[in-house]
């Protein structure tokens, strides 16, 4: 699967970790239909591959393996969605999502990558369960202006 939105930061991302994904026996699933984010370039990078790093993690390990991304707009706001499926619930014993890996050093930044960066542009996130299926659902309104 090769994607094309019109955003080559965005494609960059997707194609290369859906495509790790893939290798490693992972279904994955895409709907972009907006892919002009406000988000500097820098920050869809870290953004993303955060997302798609955790979601194909946790999928990995589950019995059923997948990962969703949805990028759409949702009246004046950018909604980003990553659903994966998951071994066991995680919210419930783990609501702040810390790291389980023994060296917390290096483990862990990224979901503090993420909320930081969501709260950089005045968003909104939220991670939710339901069934086998993780989800970490973001909103950014695009009258959102970053100056650096």
């Amino acid at each position: 699967m090769v994607l094309f939105t019109g955003n080559d930061t965005l494609d960059a991302i997707l194609n290369t970790k859906m495509s790790f994904a893939e290798q490693r026996g992972i279904r994955c699933a895409t709907e972009v239909t907006c892919a002009k984010l406000p988000l500097a370039q820098a920050d869809i990078s870290v953004l993303m591959g955060n997302l798609l790093d955790n979601a194909c993690e946790a999928a990995e390990r589950a019995s059923e393996k997948k990962i969703s991304v949805k990028i759409i707009r949702q009246g004046n706001y950018v909604s980003i969605c990553v659903e994966n499926t998951v071994e066991a619930p995680v919210l419930a014993e783990n609501p702040i999502l810390k790291t389980t890996k023994a060296d917390k050093s290096v483990h862990g930044l990224g979901t503090k990558n993420i909320r930081k960066i969501v709260e950089k542009y005045s968003g909104m996130m939220e991670y939710r369960e339901y069934g086998n299926m993780f989800l970490c659902d973001i909103l950014i309104p695009f009258d959102t202006r970053y100056d650096g």
